[in-house]
This record gives structure tokens, sequence and C-alpha cells, in this order.
């Protein structure tokens, strides 16, 4: 299976969940010793973001520490845009291109936390921690 693109209005990728969860198995990194489960960033480009959260509650064990980490969506365009120019001025067109529909897919922190509550994970801590990342993390309930 390949790796779903990010979310765009009329991109569905409903087909690909199957492919997201599949992705999530082969590619989180697990500590396990301390049972840590790290998901890789692709939040961004689910188009049901609980086939993430459901994923994770599978995966993790009672009790453990779940970290992860995604892109935040700007508040503009021409934010993203600005994004873009300085992380990715470097980068071919088609990866400039990518990385731009990659932030305008991303979720912004409010809903997140609409997620996390859905997902009953709404006592994980959801903070900012630069200019297009948001870090999730928290426990699974025992």
């Amino acid at each position: 299976c390949t790796w779903p693109p990010a979310r765009r209005p009329g991109n569905r990728v409903d087909d690909r969940s199957r492919c997201a969860e599949v992705g999530f198995a082969r590619h989180h990194e697990h500590d396990v010793a301390s049972g840590l489960l790290q998901p890789p960033r692709f939040l961004h480009h689910l188009d049901d973001p609980m086939v993430l959260w459901q994923t994770v509650q599978a995966v993790a064990k009672p009790g453990a520490p779940v970290l992860v980490m995604d892109l935040m969506r700007p508040a503009s365009v021409v934010e993203a845009m600005q994004l873009v120019g300085k992380y990715a001025a470097a980068a071919s067109p088609l990866l400039q291109s990518d990385y731009y529909h990659s932030l305008l897919a991303a979720y912004q922190v409010q809903e997140i936390k609409k997620q996390l509550y859905k997902a009953d994970l709404d006592h994980f801590q959801v903070a900012l921690v630069s200019d297009r990342h948001i870090l999730f993390w928290g426990k699974i309930d025992v």
C-alpha cells in the first residue's frame, strides 16, 4: 500500500484509512521496555483523524505513554506560503507543493483537542512546540 497523500478538499482518503493503520503499525516507534508509543507524523494525511486515535488505543498497552507530533495548520494561506519559504526554499517545486498542502491539511490545536475528547483521550496534553508543530502526549488509561 502507498502512503496516503495529505488531505485536500475533494481528495478523500477514506479508502486509504486501512493503509494508514497498516503504516502506523509498521512505522511507529515503540520502546518495549517503557511501553512508549510514538506514531509517525501522519495525522494530517488522514481524512478521518479518529483512525489514528483508535489505532493508538488498540496498539498501546494500558498505562503506556503516548507521544505524537504533527504539523499545525497555519492561520492563513499567506502564512503557509511564508513557512514554505522559510523551511523548504531549497526544496524542489514538487516538495514545496507537498509541504504547502500538508500545512493546509494539518489540524489546529482546538481541532486536535476535540478529536482527543471524542476518542476519550481528553486527558492528553497539547502544546505548540514550534511555529508549525503541535505535540500531544499522555498515557493510555488503565
